[in-house]
């Protein structure tokens, strides 16, 4: 009787050791990893590291929907990525909340614009990738944040690619005496609107840190401008909230018109009966990237980057599951022998 009873606990735990195993390999396969490459070789040269943060913005529903993570959809954005300038402009907007909120990034590397930087295990979705600008005496570079798509595109009938490589674009922002200091313009404008608000706010960070706030209105046209700031920091502005069914974009342009040293952002807000404070919205199945140029991925000039900071994963190990098959069989074998000797 007692070896009966250990056999039924034997195959009482065999079967749910099958179970987890059947679990295990299911979210094994419907989770896909890729990788991310940067490919430096249009940059310039330059002997100085950036850090280069990647942030993961929203999760894949479907081949033509997709959904901002939480701590992105607490903001009026519209994560449209139909139109080129629209996925530019969404690139900035969302930088420019990353900064002012110092989010903290998905993944994280510094090195050398030289070779390739390569980001493994990026899990499925929608990411933003920016750099800090760095300062090489009187030069000052910066990059231009992108969103790019990680996907295994055969999974939702399009052309995604779990691993791709993206030539970021890197330039020289300011060089020489004449550019220790620019101005900083912002410019509101109105689409469809349908309030009588009579004047937005916005504040100005400096390096992630708060440096001042103006309101603006028709009484000064909906502009202002910071005058002779210092080019050697990183400057980005934020809108706070809008009325019920805004959502905001940011376009930036910088102009040199006799001297001025001028960094222009024009925000825009735009009301939409249909956007919630939490929007789904549709979206072309596409992959083509505005501030970045889409290139074969190969492993030439892989860099091994030792000073990296990558957060906690989710992935699936699937080590478990050759061990638990094992586990099970040794345990079934022992049941079978309990089994002959209680004949």
């Amino acid at each position: 009787m007692k070896s009966l009873s250990l056999l039924k606990l034997v195959v009482i735990v065999v079967l749910f050791m099958n179970i987890l195993c059947n679990f295990a390999v299911s979210v094994s396969a419907d989770e896909s990893y890729g990788r991310l490459a940067l490919d430096f070789s249009m940059a310039p040269t330059m002997d100085m590291e950036m850090e280069w943060k990647v942030y993961k913005v929203a999760d894949i529903i479907d081949a033509e929907h997709f959904k901002l993570c939480d701590k992105f959809a607490v903001y009026p954005i519209k994560f449209d990525v139909t139109k080129e300038p629209e996925l530019k402009s969404l690139a900035y907007t969302l930088s420019a909340y990353v900064a002012s909120e110092k989010m903290d990034p998905t993944y994280v590397k510094k090195s050398k614009p030289t070779g390739t930087l390569i980001f493994d295990n990026i899990g499925e979705g929608y990411y933003l990738v920016k750099a800090e600008q760095v300062i090489d005496g009187l030069k000052v570079y910066s990059s231009v944040p992108l969103l790019v798509c990680i996907a295994d595109g055969s999974k939702y009938g399009n052309q995604w690619n779990i691993n791709t490589t993206v030539i970021p674009k890197i330039g020289l922002t300011f060089n020489g005496d004449e550019y220790k200091t620019i101005n900083y313009a912002v410019k509101v404008t109105w689409q469809n609107k349908h309030d009588d608000d009579s004047e937005v706010v916005i504040e100005f960070y400096r390096d992630g840190i708060f440096y001042d706030k103006v309101k603006l209105s028709d009484e000064n046209n909906w502009y202002y401008c910071w005058d002779n700031i210092p080019s050697q920091f990183n400057w980005e502005v934020k809108q706070e909230s809008l009325p019920e069914n805004y959502y905001v974009n940011y376009y930036w342009d910088f102009k040199d018109d006799n001297g001025s040293k001028t960094k222009h952002l024009q925000i825009v807000n735009t009301f939409e009966e249909d956007f919630k404070s939490v929007p789904t919205t549709t979206i072309n199945p596409t992959t083509s990237v505005e501030n970045s140029i889409p290139v074969t991925t190969d492993n030439k000039n892989v860099q091994n980057i030792s000073n990296t900071k990558t957060l906690p994963q989710t992935g699936m190990n699937i080590l478990p599951i050759p061990i638990l098959s094992l586990s099970g069989l040794f345990l079934l074998g022992i049941g079978w022998n309990l089994v002959r000797k209680s004949r």
